[in-house]
């Protein structure tokens, strides 16, 4: 597929996300203010807000629930809601605020919109908020190597490090270069407080889980991790929706958008994950957005992406271990919400994960679904290498709480192969937007039938576009008919473009030694840079 002809297909893709979603113009408007919405910044408005949707849910499509300028407080109260706001099996609806329509969510565990099994959604015009935050910060006064300890004041107006949010928070972010403003990779993940004692009025003694560099003297810093799991937007089992013109101020929370199980088309225009403008806030949030084990179309433009710990975006599919060969042409693999969906007709790969290469392609006939597994009949005959649960699934069925990471890393060099569905991993056009100011890497593009144009990537402390599998992590397939054009690439620590198949040896050598790719990456193909 040569690149004019890739971007003739998706450039209809895109066009199609047009008519995809109705106008507004002349449909039934329900305004949250006649549901009982203050908008004062003190109500708890998110019964009346969650009102308006269930009624224009109930209605059906053309309705459109508007909320207009005013600050409203969103607290939740049933213990079991997943989410601030939720729409379940709606068809048709749109939420539309103006520029100063600001959601101001209190649960920091809980998503802000969670969508799903619902169609031809539109969602604009918003500020989404979160108080508390989940990150302080403030500068380095003065260090010990001796103790490893550092003295430190914390910014006014932010939470001490001892108050019931921040407490269980235990990284200590060094911006050793306000300039990028990204915090100091020293090493894999920036030390660890293990205590912390008050020394007066906003100053603080934090001891170390190592010795602090001698450049964290004066310097602003971030105490933050990833333990909050509320998402912007959580969309599942849905098809068809648009977000533009909405900025997510997530307060150090979780990532902008997760997509999955979806399909269709799934568009983010001007939409923003970053820090409210003059606020001199230093942190985001934990990402940009997860897409996977989805069968959708994604449009990302003219977007902003910046002051986030990982990546902004990463999209693509889970793989499957081959538990059982039961057949020439019969495999047994494992299910679950968090692999995926095969159906018949969808190409498949069955991989030699040993190898870290491609066996062969096939189609899926039939597929039942057993209890614990999942049987794939495929068109022709295979023959599965090794095969098993693997050391993941054993531990997560003895430890359901526990630690993942050993058990992970034992994963990705199990040797069992894989069974990779080629439809799952979506397509996408990622254009006119900026990535900016992370450690992790901007995207990972697991994807197929893709083009990323026009864009800038600056302030990186990783790979800027990262193309291929990674074993580690179960994600793939590798990558069909990329276009990766127009774009600008500003102070990327790692390699700017990086296209391979990847391990954790590859991605992240031992100290002193360089990335060595597997030589199997050929099997990313039709690559135009």
């Amino acid at each position: 597929m040569t690149s004019k002809y890739l971007t003739a297909r998706l450039a209809v893709a895109v066009l199609s996300l047009l008519p995809c979603l109705a106008s507004a113009q002349g449909q039934v408007r329900l305004d949250v203010s006649d549901f009982g919405a203050k908008g004062d910044g003190q109500t708890n408005d998110l019964p009346a807000i969650q009102k308006a949707i269930d009624a224009a849910i109930n209605k059906g499509p053309g309705t459109v629930v508007r909320i207009p300028s005013g600050h409203f407080r969103l607290i939740p109260v049933d213990p079991q809601q997943r989410s601030h706001l939720q729409l379940k099996n709606a068809r048709g609806i749109s939420i539309a605020g103006n520029r100063d329509s600001f959601l101001d969510c209190a649960d920091p565990k809980k998503d802000i919109f969670r969508i799903q099994n619902s169609s031809d959604i539109a969602i604009s015009s918003l500020k989404l908020e979160r108080h508390p935050f989940v990150f302080t910060q403030g500068i380095i006064q003065s260090i010990s190597a001796a103790d490893k300890s550092v003295e430190a004041t914390i910014d006014p107006g932010y939470d001490a490090p001892d108050s019931q949010y921040i407490a269980p928070l235990n990284f200590l972010m060094i911006f050793a270069d306000p300039t990028a403003r990204t915090w100091h990779h020293d090493a894999a993940w920036p030390p660890e407080i293990q205590k912390r004692e008050r020394l007066e009025s906003g100053r603080w003694r934090f001891t170390l889980s190592r010795a602090p560099d001698p450049i964290y003297a004066g310097k602003p810093f971030v105490i933050w991790r990833n333990v909050y799991g509320g998402w912007g937007f959580s969309i599942s089992d849905s098809k068809n929706v648009r977000v533009q013109e909405v900025a997510y101020y997530a307060g150090g929370g979780q990532a902008g958008f997760v997509i999955n199980h979806s399909e269709g088309e799934m568009s983010f225009t001007r939409f923003s994950v970053t820090v409210p403008p003059g606020s001199g806030q230093r942190f985001a949030s934990a990402g940009g957005a997860m897409v996977f084990n989805n069968r959708i179309r994604l449009l990302v433009d003219d977007c902003d992406f910046a002051l986030t710990d990982d990546d902004n975006i990463n999209m693509g599919t889970n793989s499957s271990h081959v538990i059982a060969q039961d057949g020439p042409r019969k495999l047994r693999i494992e299910s679950g919400r968090d692999r995926a969906d095969y159906r018949p007709g969808d190409r498949v790969e069955l991989w030699d994960w040993a190898a870290k290469k491609a066996r062969i392609e096939a189609k899926v006939v039939s597929v039942s679904h057993e209890k614990q597994w999942d049987e794939i009949v495929l068109d022709r005959d295979v023959k599965a290498g090794q095969t098993g649960i693997g050391p993941l699934a054993e531990f997560r069925a003895a430890n359901p709480k526990g630690d993942i990471h050993p058990s992970r890393r034992a994963n990705e060099y199990d040797g069992i192969d894989r069974l990779v569905n080629l439809e799952e991993a979506g397509t996408a056009v990622i254009r006119n937007s900026r990535f900016q100011s992370l450690r992790a890497r901007n995207l990972l593009i697991k994807s197929s039938d893709t083009i990323i144009e026009n864009n800038v990537f600056h302030d990186t402390a990783m790979t800027s576009i990262l193309v291929g599998p990674e074993f580690y992590w179960d994600e793939g397939p590798a990558v069909r008919h990329l276009v990766i054009r127009n774009n600008r690439f500003e102070n990327i620590s790692g390699s700017s473009i990086f296209v391979a198949a990847h391990t954790t040896q590859s991605e992240f050598p031992q100290q002193g030694k360089s990335a060595r790719p597997l030589p199997e990456s050929l099997d990313n193909r039709d690559i135009t840079i």
